[in-house]
């Protein structure tokens, strides 16, 4: 018997002796030629090696499966997606979670103790988390290091399993199967798979600890929660936009549809029928007016556009009309109110005190009361052409939202809770 004199742990033979002694001193002989990561364990570096070759001797025995992997225990895990099996529950009282990997079942536990043992040591960070899989993918953010790198393209990754699932990308590989047989759908990662199998299911496991709702997935549970928090962290960087957004997703809809060369043609497309319409009518029309906001702020470089500006001095009003594709559904309700309370108060702010009505005209299909109407562009029209023409300012600002959704009467965009009541006032 050999004793390690460290930790004092037995041990039958001598060779493994000393590969444990490796834990104590940190020595890793085993080193990769490729990436330069070392290995305590000959058997690791061989495991670790498969990262780079694509090599996955295991492979899954089901029918009609084919998914491969590079360890065994990764097989072992995988055939558990088509038997179901899950071994390992939770024991906490009233819960019953189960699990397919142990390690599952570790980190579920930290949800009921709290606990955080993983911490960062990074100087003035200090951030702690469930799993050391979650620090090791902090901390490359503190590194910048991308250790794992594609040898057919030269993309670069902060996880094996991040490289291993791109690599799917240029071999079509989809290794995971749904187990529902009428749907037959294959996904590139497991964690694909976990998603879309909760359609069938019905399960929702990410619940909001303020109003209840459940979301199938945790991304969605985040996004919800900036409802009640307030917090809008993706800001739109296109010069002088700034709009910021609560899910990444809206902010990637609204660039496409504002910014991007192809929205930008299909909004101008719109707004020239509707400006073409005007001039026809016999109406003098300024386009694309900018207003700077540094009226409020000097060091500001913002500004709004307005789409088109039609000046009555003998009404003493001006009209700022804005051409609302599909009565822009991919811009946050407090952005564009914001936009025209900034740019009203900028307007005052440079002396004129003009009477202004904002005219607010969507040209694409809208609803009242749910059900959806397509009114024909002439009558739209000539609904704004009679709004300009006999509009007689009693308000200082008004606002007037035409062929924008209803809901009893009202504009829909009253419903949402960044639309301040004090707006409302100035709504005709």
């Amino acid at each position: 018997m050999h004793t390690c004199n460290v930790c004092q742990k037995n041990f039958a033979s001598l060779s493994v002796l000393k590969i444990h002694t490796r834990v104590h001193t940190g020595e890793k002989p085993h080193a990769c030629h490729v990436c330069d990561k070392s290995f305590a364990q000959s058997g690791d570096l061989t495991t670790h090696l498969r990262i780079h070759t694509g090599e996955k001797p295991f492979k899954c025995k089901f029918e009609g499966c084919g998914a491969a992997f590079a360890r065994s225990g990764g097989l072992t895990n995988h055939v558990r997606t088509h038997t179901g099996e899950k071994p390992f529950k939770c024991k906490f009282e009233g819960c019953g979670a189960a699990f397919a990997i142990s390690n599952g079942l570790r980190a579920h536990a930290r949800t009921h103790t709290g606990e955080r043992p993983y911490l960062c040591t990074f100087e003035s960070c200090g951030k702690r988390f469930v799993e050391s899989g979650h620090l090791q993918r902090h901390i490359h953010t503190h590194t910048n290091e991308r250790p794992y790198k594609c040898i057919t393209c030269g993309a670069t990754f902060v996880q094996s399993g991040g490289l291993q699932a791109h690599m799917r990308r240029h071999s079509g590989e989809r290794p995971f199967a749904c187990p529902i047989e009428s749907c037959g759908k294959r996904f590139v990662e497991s964690g694909s798979l976990k998603k879309h199998l909760r359609i069938h299911t019905g399960e929702r496991p990410h619940k909001c600890v303020t109003c209840g709702v459940a979301f199938t997935e945790l991304g969605s549970l985040k996004g919800h929660m900036r409802t009640h928090t307030g917090q809008k962290p993706y800001e739109c960087t296109f010069v002088a936009c700034g709009a910021t957004f609560a899910r990444s997703s809206t902010l990637k809809v609204h660039y496409s549809r504002l910014h991007s060369k192809e929205g930008q043609l299909r909004q101008k497309k719109k707004e020239d029928c509707v400006m073409r319409f005007l001039q026809d009518a016999g109406f003098t029309i300024d386009r694309e007016v900018r207003v700077s906001y540094s009226c409020m702020d000097e060091t500001s470089q913002k500004f709004s556009r307005i789409d088109a500006v039609i000046n009555f001095p003998e009404r003493n009003l001006r009209i700022l009309l804005e051409v609302d594709e599909e009565q822009h559904v991919d811009r946050e309700t407090s952005c564009e109110v914001a936009r025209m309370n900034d740019t009203t108060t900028c307007i005052r702010l440079g002396g004129e005190m003009t009477k202004l009505l904002w005219i607010r005209f969507n040209p694409d299909a809208y609803k009242i009361d749910g059900t959806t109407v397509h009114t024909p562009t002439a009558e739209r029209h000539a609904t704004m052409e009679r709004l300009i023409r006999d509009y007689e300012p009693v308000k200082d600002v008004a606002v007037k939202y035409l062929f924008y959704t209803l809901q009893a009467g009202e504009p829909a965009v009253f419903s949402d809770a960044d639309y301040p009541d004090s707006f409302k006032s100035w709504v005709i």
